[in-house]
């Protein structure tokens, strides 16, 4: 794909341009990228350093007052408007993003004009006249401060991205940023700079406070000067005694990420892009806007931190010495303030607001009717985003290795699908999407690789979709399956136009996902393997944080940061819903700054009380705090669907759903397929199905099993992945200790390669030892059938338990009864 990215005039609008280029590289590496630019501009100089092919038209800004040089602008104006309508005929990009400046507006104008996907992105708090402009012929408008968005009275989708920073700019820490720049580590560092070349009135202010820091022993300034202001800065602090070894002067910083990760507290001016790095390294500031920024709009930049706590604000015209010296001294020895500024600051900061940017935009130019290609399309999460597509009228085909009922319907839905993988299956596909289950010497892998076919994971895709809406995604370990299926359960019974997309087949919403033309859009977010970080939903939910897929995270403590960030990317002015019962969330509680709700069985706002286990389901009451609420019905079994009920619960009242309905929509949902599914009763044996596989998950379940009042719990288990099996094998000994009877077949090896350590031999001894229960190891499925068929009687409850499918022993066992 082609991508035209214009931005120019000053640096402001070019590393924005840059950093959602580099992005966009990481997420599609083959894409064509190509720059627009004025002869005059920096980025005739800067851009080519990064990279990037240049093309140019001829454009220039408005003076104020009628004059020659307003006249010869208006002709620039159309010269460069002919110009860029040419440049977009001979190019033809798939996509066209403007970062700001006078030369993005004939580019971005042209290209809308001939139905082309554009977005723009808008730097400051007070937008620049061409962005204006541009907003009423855009896809979509990121904004790096929300409060723009009162600027744009617009058709144009709006997302408050914020501003996109350099990747470097995170990279540092504290102890490698002082080694770095040879800093005492034991000093509180305040970093004072101006921009690249300086400012004249920040360091006038600073001498007077350099000298009285000068040999303090805990305090160090690194104050960059500007290098037209070096010589001048020095002669003043020389010409009074000069300053100590705590004070650090340079002309210029070569390393600013190192220098951001060591300070303390900032002093600089209010650019929209300095102001993203240092929020989004959470850094107190004093901010000093430079008074004769276009509208003003460092003023306005400055006073979002202010209003937010995050920075002081002292205007040019105001500054001097003893003003500065006394917010720095009333700052850097007062703990307390820096830490809540630090927060503060923390709060505003979108690390990951180009990537966030590139992926949308992306998505803008995705969802305009392409045409994608999905291999592997059967699968639960494959398909269900296949579904959502099919309905917005894209047309879409796919390939998998078996037919299945999921497949059939797709097929009915529009779907062309091809039973096999083969090269030629890609054919006129725009893009292909995968899940990590495909791997890469797949052939239609291969051959759109060869022609630069954009290549996409089924997160990207999913990210498109929930993002172009009020995501509400489910995260955790186990249960988010059961919770986002209630929660779409309850959107389809109150008709409130909700898309959703679930991670298994559910009977009540005709298959795995359901689409609408309302705001919400519900999905599960896999943490698997980290791309649940791609979405920014308005709720973001998490049942729990469990040590699993630590063959992808490698230690529990990048599990929980995971899940930390994932909170964090929240739309402002969106919410988290957490389970209090769980320690990991409950400590994450205390650790975000966006508003949340907690929810559990005996902790949170929202708690469960008296519960009842009935025959034909549960009850139990709801209580907020120490008031009761409401009584609660299910028909699904087991102490966790009381758990995932109260989330779903919580959730859907944010979403502005009446209690009643969602009442009506608990008491009638009847789970997921695969579980706790019914797959028969026959001559009074139960005949169960769950995809549980992680050692909690089969806890859960085993529990609710024993809550049905069965006679005894006969168990086909079948592990998922040898590294899980492995890593978890101490807590996969005593998770079943609630059944009776524990059959275990060869490991479900998904993608992997058998790893010593985690076979089902391995695991069925360490049961026996750790436990002595009756465990058999059954290593194919029909070893498991012939050894059960003859063990089951009337009375007993008898699971299929697994990622894998263990319940084609069930179904053989079913067919044996009969």
């Amino acid at each position: 794909m082609k991508i035209l990215i214009s931005g120019g005039g000053t640096g402001g609008h070019i590393y924005p341009a840059l950093t959602i280029a580099d992005e966009i590289k990481n997420i599609i590496p083959d894409a064509e990228i190509i720059f627009v630019g004025t002869v005059t501009g920096l980025e005739r100089d800067i851009v080519p350093r990064y990279g990037y092919e240049m093309r140019f038209v001829e454009v220039a800004g408005f003076k104020r007052s009628l004059s020659f040089d307003t006249l010869h602008s208006v002709y620039l104006l159309y010269k460069g408007l002919k110009q860029a309508k040419k440049l977009i005929k001979i190019e033809k990009p798939d996509l066209v993003i403007g970062t700001g400046g006078y030369v993005c507006g004939p580019i971005v104008y042209q290209a809308a004009k001939a139905g082309i996907p554009t977005c723009i992105q808008e730097q400051n708090a007070m937008p620049g006249i061409t962005n204006k402009i541009l907003a009423h012929y855009v896809d979509k408008i990121f904004l790096g401060y929300e409060e723009g968005k009162k600027y744009f009275k617009t058709h144009s989708q709006i997302v408050n991205s914020g501003n996109p920073i350099r990747k470097e700019i995170l990279q540092y820490t504290r102890l490698s940023g002082i080694e770095e720049l040879r800093l005492n580590d034991g000093m509180k560092t305040i970093l004072v700079f101006g921009g690249s070349r300086g400012a004249r009135s920040i360091n006038n202010a600073m001498v007077d406070i350099e000298l009285a820091l000068s040999g303090k022993d805990n305090v160090q300034v690194l104050h960059a000067t500007g290098e037209a202001n070096y010589t001048e800065h020095m002669k003043a602090l020389g010409a009074r005694g000069g300053v100590k070894d705590n004070i650090h002067i340079v002309s210029y910083l070569h390393n600013m990420p190192a220098a951001l990760s060591v300070a303390d507290l900032v002093i600089c001016r209010a650019g929209a892009i300095g102001l993203a790095e240092i929020t989004a390294k959470g850094i107190p500031s004093i901010l000093i806007p430079f008074p004769f920024a276009t509208a003003n709009h460092q003023e306005f930049n400055a006073r979002v931190l202010e209003d937010k706590g995050a920075a002081k604000v002292i205007l040019d015209k105001e500054l001097d010495s003893k003003k500065l010296f006394d917010e720095v001294e009333n700052l850097i020895n007062d703990s307390e303030k820096l830490q809540n500024m630090r927060v503060a600051a923390l709060s505003m900061g979108k690390p990951i607001a180009g990537e966030n940017i590139a992926r949308q935009a992306l998505g803008v130019w995705a969802l305009n009717s392409k045409k994608p290609h999905f291999v592997g399309i059967g699968g639960a999460g494959m398909s269900a985003i296949a579904s959502v597509l099919l309905s917005k009228g894209i047309k879409v085909s796919g390939s998998d290795s078996n037919n299945s009922n999921i497949v059939e319907r797709l097929t009915k839905e529009g779907a062309k699908i091809t039973i096999g993988h083969d090269a030629k299956n890609v054919a006129d596909a725009d893009y292909l999407v995968l899940s990590s289950a495909i791997k890469q010497n797949n052939p239609e892998v291969i051959v759109a690789k060869e022609k630069k076919i954009p290549v996409l994971h089924r997160s990207d895709v999913l990210s498109w979709i929930i993002n172009d809406g009020v995501g509400v995604t489910v995260a955790g370990a186990h249960g988010k399956t059961t919770t986002t299926a209630m929660l779409a359960f309850i959107a389809k019974h109150a008709d409130i136009g909700a898309t959703a997309l679930v991670g298994g087949d559910v009977e009540q919403l005709g298959g795995n996902a359901i689409s609408g033309t309302g705001k919400y859009v519900i999905a599960e977010a896999d943490e698997s393997d980290g791309s649940f970080l791609k979405f920014n939903p308005g709720i973001a939910v998490v049942t729990n944080i469990e040590d699993d897929h630590l063959d992808y995270y490698g230690n529990v403590e990048n599990i929980y940061l995971a899940f930390k960030q994932y909170i964090n990317n929240v739309k402002s002015g969106g919410m988290a819903v957490l389970c209090a019962d769980n320690p990991k969330l409950s400590k994450l509680v205390k650790e975000i700054s966006i508003p949340v709700v907690t929810y559990g069985i005996d902790n949170g706002d929202y708690t469960a009380k008296n519960i009842r286990y009935e025959k034909n389901g549960t009850k139990y009451d709801l209580y907020v705090g120490n008031n009761f609420l409401t009584e609660v019905n299910l028909i699904v079994p087991g102490i966790h669907n009381v758990q995932n009920s109260i989330g779903a619960f919580v959730t859907a009242t944010i979403m502005g759903i009446e209690r009643n309905k969602i009442l009506d929509a608990l008491a009638m949902f009847t789970g997921a397929k695969r579980r706790f599914e019914t797959k028969a009763k026959v001559n009074d044996i139960w005949f169960v199905d769950d995809y549980a596989h992680h050692p909690t998950e089969i806890k859960a379940v085993l529990k609710a099993a024993k809550q049905t009042g069965s006679k005894r719990i006969v168990v086909c288990f079948q592990p998922h992945r040898y590294t899980r099996t492995k890593l978890l094998l101490q807590e996969f000994i005593h998770a079943f200790d609630d059944c009776d009877i524990l059959a275990v077949t060869d490991v479900y090896a998904a993608s992997e390669d058998v790893l010593e350590g985690g076979t089902s031999d391995v695991l069925v001894d360490a049961i026996k030892k750790g436990t002595g229960m009756n465990v058999k190891y059954t290593p194919s499925y029909d070893d498991a059938f012939q050894y059960l068929k003859d063990i089951i009687r009337p009375g007993d409850l008898v699971m299929s338990i697994g990622a894998g499918r263990a319940d084609l022993v069930i179904e053989h066992l079913i067919k044996e009864m009969k």
